[in-house]
This record gives structure tokens, sequence and C-alpha cells, in this order.
């Protein structure tokens, strides 16, 4: 029996931190060695499945958006699509959809279980990969709770060039 994947939500409230070059980094890495990985695009931005998805979407394409909407019974295998690597697939959001940011918004009045949506949505591909990633907005609302909710790790985008985040400077005893 396969092991269940560990999903790993790269994150900050923050944007320009490499989020989105991170995924990529790490999925290319992963593709390398020969495990695989299901990349989810949960920023409306769709920046991490222009640069990481194999095909060229339109707006108006199924995405993540359709999965967590309460208002359809799209699944992630309606949506996955394959990226750049071998291995290694997308849960995209279309570039320049606005449907993320509206399932965003509905997320907030579904009541009970809202939280999980994302989690139950990923059950089943937890046997199929080794890895699940998830790309945050560079916010903190209903989709960066779904995502906190679904993993198991979060790795903190922070830029280097910069001092810590007074929260990491904090959190370690500086």
């Amino acid at each position: 029996m396969p092991m269940p994947a560990t999903v790993y939500a790269i994150c900050n409230q923050k944007g320009g931190v490499g989020k989105t070059t991170t995924v990529y980094h790490l999925a290319a890495a992963i593709a390398e060695t020969g495990r695989t990985a299901l990349c989810v695009d949960l920023d409306p931005q769709g920046n991490m499945t222009t640069v990481l998805g194999k095909d060229d979407l339109k707006h108006d394409d199924l995405g993540i958006a359709e999965v967590l909407s309460s208002r359809t019974d799209v699944t992630i295998d309606d949506v996955v699509m394959p990226s750049l690597f071998t291995g290694v697939d997308v849960v995209p959001t279309p570039p320049e959809s606005e449907k993320l940011a509206v399932v965003r918004d509905e997320l907030v009045v579904t009541g009970a279980g809202r939280e999980k949506q994302l989690s139950d949505a990923l059950e089943p591909f937890k046997g199929k990969y080794d890895f699940i990633l998830l790309d945050f907005p560079p916010t903190i609302d209903l989709l960066t709770i779904n995502g906190m909710s679904a993993a198991d790790y979060a790795l903190i985008g922070s830029r280097g060039t910069e001092p810590p985040d007074p929260a990491l400077r904090n959190s370690r005893g500086y």
C-alpha cells in the first residue's frame, strides 16, 4: 500500500516572496528524483498554472474554483492537467479568470465545513502522489484557511534580501 502524500502549504500573506517560484522548483526537484506531485494553484492570479502547466488555458476553463464551489459537482479528476515535468500534475487556476475570487467569497457564506472543502477534495489523491504542493494567494482568507486545513506542513516564503519578518523573529526567540 502506497504511503499517503505529504501536503505542503507554500504560503505568506505577502506577495512577491517566492511562493510560486518555490512550488515550481520543488516540482522540478520532485520530478528529477522520479517521485510524483500534485500542485494546486490557490491564487486567483493563476501564476503557478501559467508557469508550471504544460497546456495553455483560457479564462473560462475549469479549475480549482469549480472544485471548491458548492454550486458544482466538479472534482479534481475533472480539472487536473499535466505540468512541464514528468510525474507532476497541476490543479489549475485559469489566468485572467475571476472565478476563484468569486468562490473565495462564496466560501464565506457556505457554513459548517467550509474550511475543509480542499482537504476533502484532495483526500482521494493522497495515495496517488508522493507530494501535494499548495501555492497560496498573498492573503489570509478562506482559500488560505482551506489550504492550511489541508496541509501537513507549511513553508513560509520570505525574501532573503529583507530583514526577517517580525513574526518569524519572534517565533525564533530573536
